[in-house]
This record gives structure tokens, sequence and C-alpha cells, in this order.
């Protein structure tokens, strides 16, 4: 269990250094210009930092959390994978210049997402310090 929590976590540092840049690219290509682009790029640049706290947190703590909370950590990185893909659809859907009525919900449920993007590894980094350890 904890190689899979390690190799999830291996995967989602990797995804989230790429995602700020991928983002930035994606906007400049959809019409934004230099400087929102580049704002994106800082602003979700802390993503990384924040992924890179929760894999230390998990060194620090593996051993003394419960199958359980081990379990729990593992399906909450899973989660935070699968958001996000969320935006990169959305905002390559978006640039494809859809209708409307498709534009509109891809643009808000991408937005959205990266609400929980950012949300995710603070989240994560709450549930591995007060999860319940091992007794002694």
């Amino acid at each position: 269990m904890k190689a899979d929590i390690e190799s999830r976590f291996h995967l989602l540092i990797t995804i989230s250094l790429f995602f700020p840049v991928l983002l930035a690219n994606l906007g400049t290509i959809v019409g934004q210009s230099i400087e929102k682009a580049s704002l994106i790029l800082i602003q979700t640049s802390a993503v990384v930092g924040l992924y890179l706290l929760d894999y230390i947190l998990f060194q620090n703590r593996k051993n003394e959390l419960t199958e359980r909370s081990l379990l729990w950590v593992n399906r909450l990185l899973l989660v935070a994978l699968g958001i996000f893909i969320v935006p990169i659809v959305g905002i390559t859907t978006i640039s494809l210049n859809p209708p409307g009525w498709i534009a509109f919900p891809a643009a808000w449920v991408s937005g959205t997402s990266m609400l929980f993007i950012l949300a995710g590894p603070p989240a994560i980094e709450l549930f591995i310090l007060f999860s319940g350890g091992k007794k002694k």
C-alpha cells in the first residue's frame, strides 16, 4: 500500500510540475495575453510546492498511519490525479471554438475544477497530519 501511495505521489508531483506550463500555453493559444498567461503560470505553480510538502509529510508519518488511513490517502491521491483531467479537456474544448451551449459549461466546469486542484493538497495535508495513528 505504501509503495502505491508513493507511486501516486510521484505521478502527481510530475503532473503538477507540467500543469502550470500547459495551462499558460493553452491560454495563449486561445487568445489570452502573455501577462494573463504568466499570472496563471505563477498562481498554479504553488500546487507543486504543496504536493511536495504532502509527500514530505507522508514520508514522516507513513509508519504511524493505520491501514484505513493509508487507504484513504491512496484514494485522495487518485481523486487528485483525476481532477487534473477536467481543466485540460475543458480548455482544449474551448480552444476549438465550439458553440456557446458547449463552451459555457466547459468553461464553468474547467474553472470549478481549478478550485479543487488548488484545494486538494491542503486537504491531503490535513488528512495526513490528523488521521489516526497506530496505537503504540
